[in-house]
């Protein structure tokens, strides 16, 4: 069909080529503020690529800071000197010797704040024969000195781990142990302090390079009550620092007599310490009879911790609490058999020998 120039005219308004058309209409220009433009390019991963691993929603917990301060030597006797000398690395006690009124060393925390010592020193001094001195009436009553009386306690409740304090001022540093068939009184006795759990949570520490940080809270009833702190190598996964933190604690609360010095205890060298303990239980079967221990810088675990299940934990965390509750099991193995040692010795240095039996009662609840 022959198009008229008009025909012509219209067609190639309607975009249609004619014979004589070499291309077709052009596109018209896109108006100012259209969408239509120049693509954006997205980013290398896509644009959610840098959210597909989340940030962690808090950052590693710190690790609870130790005294850093040798303990400080100090004799019960009000006029003798208090000597700061370090005691020689090699020494039968853990810690520092503690000698009471009758000459006996006994042994204190070995990372208590010298400070705090020093307090409790001046105390003791100016408490020492009134608290030890017994009443007229309880001249002839035989009395031990710092013993844990395990017997009085109960721990077949949900406890997991019991740390130690000993009463070394006011009232309470005279314990009666018992009435029949003859009284038996004990200075500055050593007092138990049960912490009990249902549950144990993860966080990760923050930690030195080549080496892991784990914080292991123990919570009652949704709420903290303790917490395990343990540093690892990453490489073997040998314990480097392990610290047992009580919720209680603050350097202002223990300095001020709130909370007590065993609320914070920490092991920078665990492997040092558990050979400390080895050979303190040694010593305590030898011919030493003035030898003693005061257990307020270890602590004992039940049966309780190994039915414990870690909640939240990554596999180092597994692995880092395997090797801390072997720690832990150790340490109160050790310290249990010292305490229980050192109660029967008293208890036959003054003839309570219907006591013997009952020392190691607390064993069947005790790791």
């Amino acid at each position: 069909m022959q198009q008229t120039p008009l025909a012509a005219w219209r067609a190639t308004a309607r975009g249609v080529a004619t014979p004589m058309s070499v291309r077709g209409r052009a596109p018209p220009k896109p108006a100012r503020g259209s969408i239509f433009g120049t693509a954006i390019g997205s980013p290398r991963g896509g644009f959610w690529g840098a959210l597909t691993e989340s940030p962690p929603r808090t950052p590693p917990l710190q690790p609870t800071p130790s005294t850093g301060e040798a303990p400080l030597p100090f004799s019960l006797q009000a006029d003798a000197p208090i000597n700061e000398e370090p005691e020689h690395e090699d020494a039968a006690v853990l810690g520092t010797a503690v000698v009471d009124a009758e000459g006996r060393a006994l042994a204190v925390p070995e990372r208590a704040p010298t400070a705090a010592l020093r307090e409790i020193a001046t105390a003791l001094a100016a408490e020492a024969r009134p608290a030890l001195a017994p009443a007229p009436r309880d001249a002839e009553v035989p009395t031990t000195f710092a013993v844990f009386p395990s017997h009085l306690y109960d721990f077949s409740t949900a406890v997991v781990l019991i740390t130690f304090h000993q009463r070394s001022t006011g009232t309470a540093a005279m314990q009666k142990v018992q009435s029949w068939p003859r009284r038996l009184l004990n200075a500055q006795p050593v007092a138990a302090i049960p912490v009990g759990g249902d549950t144990l949570r993860w966080a990760p520490m923050h930690a030195d390079e080549g080496e892991e940080g784990h914080v292991f809270a123990l919570c009652k009833d949704r709420r903290e009550v303790c917490k395990v702190e343990a540093t690892t190598r990453q490489s073997d996964g040998t314990l480097r620092r392990v610290a047992v933190v009580q919720a209680t604690y603050s350097p202002l609360l223990v300095a001020s007599g709130f909370a007590p010095p065993s609320s914070l205890l920490v092991y920078e060298d665990p492997g040092r310490h558990l050979a400390q303990l080895r050979k303190l239980e040694r010593d305590l079967d030898g011919a030493d009879s003035e030898l003693g221990y005061v257990p307020t810088a270890e602590f004992v675990v039940t049966p309780a911790l190994d039915k414990l299940a870690l909640e939240a934990g990554t596999e180092a965390a597994e692995r880092s609490w395997t090797a801390t509750k072997r720690f832990l099991r150790a340490v109160s193995a050790h310290a249990a058999n010292c305490i229980d040692r050192y109660a029967a010795l008293e208890y036959e240095r003054v003839g309570a020998r219907e006591l013997r039996p009952k020392v190691s009662e607390w064993r069947s609840h005790v790791v």
